[in-house]
C-alpha cells in the first residue's frame, strides 16, 4: 500500500492524503486560518489534519507531492520561445524567476522548510507534478470515464494556462497546451476586476449578475478583441494584445490596462450588460474550442479541471449543446491541487492504479456531540439547546416553515461548496425566504442567486437532469410550471445549480430533505455555505456557533443538538 502527502502552499493552500489509491483526507487551509484564499506558505494545520484522520505520522508517507514541476533546460529553451510573442509577459515571467517567487525552486523551498519546521528531519521523497497535469489528474482518476479527453483551463501554471489531454494505457497524456498569454482565465479575471470585484475570489459573482443584462448591446464585439482566440486545440493572444496588458507585481495578478478598458466599456454600456456580453465571450470560446477537441479526438466524455471550469454556466452549454459527458472537478480551481498531484504520483509509482468514482466531498474535520457540547457549554447566556432523538426531522419542521437554520453535520466538505455539512437551509418556495438569507444571514448582494439540494424525486425541477450532479458543478433549466414552487432557488435566467443527495452518501442529510418533503410536498432545500460574506466556510462547532449569533440565522441543528439564541436581558 502506497501513502501520499499531497501538499499546495500556493493561493488556496491545503493538504490531501492518499492510501491506496483512495482518497482519505483533503482540506484547504483556510478553514482553519479563517482567512479565505490563504496561501504562499506551507498548510500546517492541514498537513496534520490529514495525517492525523488518516492515522499515519510523516513516517509512513512514502511520497510528497506538490503541484510544481522542475522544467528541463531543453523545456524552458522551448518555452522561451513560444513567449517571445509577448515580451511584457517574457520579462514578468523572468523577474519572477530571478525572484524566486513562483516556480519549482519556490514551492520546494517552502515545503522543505514547511516539513522540517514541523516534524524534523525527515526521510521522504518530494516529487514535483506539472501544475496542468495535476488539475488533469484531479478529474481523471476521480470519475467513471475512462477514455475521455481532459480539459484544464485556468489562469496560468506552470507557465501555460490551458490543455488538452488524452488518456493511453490509462495514464495521461498531453497532447496541446496554451500559454500565459492565450489565457482564458487571465480574461475574465480582467473583466471581474474591471466590473469592481475581486480577482481570484468574485469570478463567480460576475456569473451571476450577467443573467440580469443583455450579452447583445454589452459590448460584445470590443470584449472578444479583448479576450484570447481559439487556435485549433488551444487559445491564443492577438499580435497586439500587448498595448492593453499591464501587470501589477502584486499577491494576485493586476490586469490595470484590461481592466481600464473594461471599464470603458462599462460607462458605454452599463455594468450589468457587460458582464453578460463577458460571460458570453468565454462561453462562445470554450465552445468553439471544445468543438475543435471533438473534431480532433473524437472524445464524447470530458473531465474538467482548472478554475474556469467553476463556471457553471459554460459547463452547462458543453453539455446542452455539444451533446457531451462533462465531469467537473469539484474542487476544479488551485485548491484542489494537492488532491490532483497525489492521485497523479499513486498513478506513476503504482502499475495497477485505477481511477474511483468521486462520490462523495466529505473528506474533512467532523466533531462528535461531546465535543460540540462542550463548545455549547462554553456560549451559556448566549444560546439554548437541547439534545433531540432525530435531528433531521427537528430541522425540517423549521425549514418547512421558512426559518433559515445551519446545518453542521459530520465531516467538512472539501472544496468551495456546502454540500449539506455545513450549509444554511432554508424552504425554497418562496423568494422572501431566499431573499432574506441574502440580506439577514449573508450580508450579500441581493441578487445573488442560491442553490437546492434535492432527493431523486427533486429531478422533476430538473431539464435533462444527470444522475451523478451531487456536488453543484453544472446547472440546469426548470420547468416553466415548475418555476413558481421553488422560485428561491431558480435564478433569474431560469436555471438552477443543484445537488442531487443519494440516502447512501449522506445519510442524515437525505432524512432531512424527505422529511421537508413529508411536511411541503417538495424535496427540495435551499442549501447555501455556512459562512458570512468574506469568510471561509465554517469549520469547527466554535466557528459555527460565533457564525450563528452574528447574523440573522434562526436556529442551529449541531450535531443532535437543535440550537437557538437566548433571549436578550431586560
Amino acid at each position: 500500500m502506497v501513502t501520499i502527502l499531497g501538499i499546495h502552499p500556493g493561493h488556496d493552500a491545503g493538504a490531501a492524503l492518499i492510501k491506496n489509491g483512495k482518497v482519505v483526507a483533503a482540506v484547504d487551509e483556510e478553514r482553519f486560518t479563517r482567512k479565505k484564499h490563504w496561501g504562499g506558505d506551507y498548510p500546517k494545520n492541514s498537513v496534520d489534519f490529514v495525517l492525523k484522520f488518516g492515522g499515519v505520522s510523516i513516517k509512513d508517507v512514502d511520497y510528497v507531492s506538490m503541484p510544481s514541476k522542475k522544467f528541463s533546460k531543453m523545456e524552458l529553451i522551448k518555452i522561451g520561445i513560444r513567449y517571445l510573442r509577448y515580451p511584457k509577459i517574457l520579462m514578468n515571467r523572468v523577474t519572477k524567476i530571478k525572484e524566486k517567487s513562483v516556480g519549482y525552486g519556490y514551492h520546494l523551498g517552502i515545503i522543505k522548510k514547511g516539513l522540517y519546521n514541523h516534524f524534523g528531519k525527515i526521510n521522504v521523497k518530494i516529487v514535483g507534478v506539472d501544475h496542468h497535469i495535476a488539475h488533469a489528474a484531479s478529474a481523471y482518476y476521480t470519475s467513471k470515464f475512462r477514455n475521455p479527453a481532459i480539459l484544464t483551463l485556468d489562469g496560468v501554471g506552470g507557465a501555460i494556462s490551458g490543455s488538452v489531454n488524452i488518456v493511453e494505457d490509462g495514464k495521461i497524456k498531453r497532447i496541446s497546451s496554451t500559454l500565459e498569454p492565450g489565457s482564458l482565465g487571465h480574461f475574465y479575471e480582467a473583466l471581474t476586476e474591471g466590473l469592481g470585484f475581486w480577482v481570484n475570489n468574485d469570478e463567480y459573482k460576475v456569473m451571476g449578475m450577467a443573467a440580469y443584462g443583455d450579452w447583445k448591446i454589452g459590448g460584445y464585439n470590443e470584449l472578444r478583441w479583448l479576450a484570447p482566440v481559439v487556435d485549433g486545440i488551444n487559445f491564443k493572444r492577438r499580435k497586439n494584445w500587448n498595448i492593453y496588458s499591464t501587470y501589477k507585481n502584486n499577491y494576485w495578478y493586476v490586469h490595470l490596462g484590461e481592466s481600464a478598458f473594461v471599464k470603458v466599456l462599462i460607462d458605454k454600456y452599463g455594468k450589468l450588460n457587460v458582464a453578460a456580453s463577458g460571460q458570453r465571450v468565454l462561453e462562445d470560446l470554450i465552445i468553439e474550442w471544445v468543438k475543435n477537441v471533438i473534431r480532433k479526438t473524437g472524445k464524447k466524455e470530458f473531465c474538467l479541471a482548472g478554475g474556469v471550469f467553476l463556471n457553471i454556466k459554460a459547463n452547462k452549454r458543453i453539455r446542452d449543446e455539444l451533446g457531451v459527458k462533462v465531469y467537473p472537478f469539484p474542487h476544479a480551481g488551485d485548491g484542489g491541487l494537492s488532491v490532483g498531484s497525489a492521485l497523479y504520483v499513486n498513478s506513476k509509482v503504482e502499475p495497477n492504479f485505477k481511477t474511483e468514482r468521486l462520490k462523495t466531498l466529505s473528506l474533512g474535520p467532523e466533531y462528535s456531540n461531546e465535543e460540540i457540547e462542550e463548545d455549547l457549554k462554553k456560549y451559556s447566556g448566549k444560546v439554548t439547546y437541547k439534545k433531540v432523538d432525530n435531528i433531521s426531522e427537528e430541522a425540517a419542521k423549521q425549514i418547512a416553515k421558512g426559518k433559515i437554520v445551519g446545518w453542521f453535520q459530520g465531516r467538512m466538505e472539501y472544496g468551495p461548496r456546502a454540500l449539506g455539512n455545513r450549509s444554511i437551509l432554508t424552504n425554497p418556495s418562496e423568494k422572501r425566504y431566499s431573499d432574506k438569507v441574502n440580506i439577514e444571514v449573508k450580508f450579500r448582494e441581493e441578487w445573488r442567486p442560491f442553490c437546492p439540494s434535492m432527493t431523486e424525486k427533486g429531478k422533476r425541477y430538473l431539464v435533462n437532469s444527470e444522475d451523478d450532479a451531487w456536488f453543484m458543478v453544472t446547472s440546469f433549466d426548470v420547468p416553466k410550471e415548475k418555476i413558481k414552487e421553488i422560485e428561491g432557488i431558480v435564478h433569474v435566467d431560469g436555471t438552477t445549480r443543484p445537488q442531487i443527495v443519494e440516502k447512501e452518501t449522506n445519510e442524515r442529510y437525505w432524512k432531512l430533505i424527505n422529511e421537508v418533503d413529508k411536511i411541503t410536498g417538495i424535496p427540495v432545500v435551499l442549501n447555501t455555505s455556512f459562512n458570512v460574506k468574506g469568510e471561509p466556510i465554517v469549520c469547527s462547532p466554535k466557528d459555527a456557533l460565533n457564525n450563528f449569533l452574528n447574523c440573522g440565522m434562526e436556529y442551529l441543528a449541531i450535531g443532535d443538538f437543535l440550537v437557538k439564541k437566548s433571549p436578550i436581558p431586560n
